[in-house]
């Protein structure tokens, strides 16, 4: 499916019912989430209403934006860690009890630390 109107292009391969492969290609920079289509994916057989939702590139219940994946085990995305660390969680044990990111095999920790130094807010100290 090709829209002129926003510079997106959409295609999809089914084989048996079951969807094969997907590309998605825009200007706008607005891609469909991902952990949507690997969901798609993951069905034997597309259902009806997600061959619809496919066609219009984006699920048909809109989930909250949580951001590139950064902890695989528990599917939980950088915004969502960010987010922690704006509401207070200034260390990776804290994330991790916030958002559960960093708890299982732990190969995210290093990112989780990354995403702490880059956004935790300094604290202030009182001039007494």
């Amino acid at each position: 499916m090709d829209d002129a109107a926003t510079g997106s292009v959409r295609r999809a391969v089914l084989k048996d019912g079951r969807l094969e492969q997907a590309l998605f290609l825009t200007v706008s920079g607005r891609l469909p989430p991902r952990d949507w289509l690997a969901g798609l994916m993951a069905h034997e057989t597309l259902p009806p209403d997600d061959r619809m939702m496919l066609l219009a590139g984006r699920p048909a219940i809109l989930r909250a934006d949580v951001g590139t994946q950064v902890c695989a085990c528990l599917k939980v995305g950088a915004k969502t860690i960010v987010r922690a660390i704006g509401e207070g969680a200034l260390d990776i044990d804290a994330v991790g009890a916030a958002t559960g990111a960093g708890t299982s095999c732990g190969s995210c920790r290093p990112e989780i630390a990354r995403l702490i130094a880059g956004h935790a807010k300094p604290k202030v100290r009182d001039a007494a």
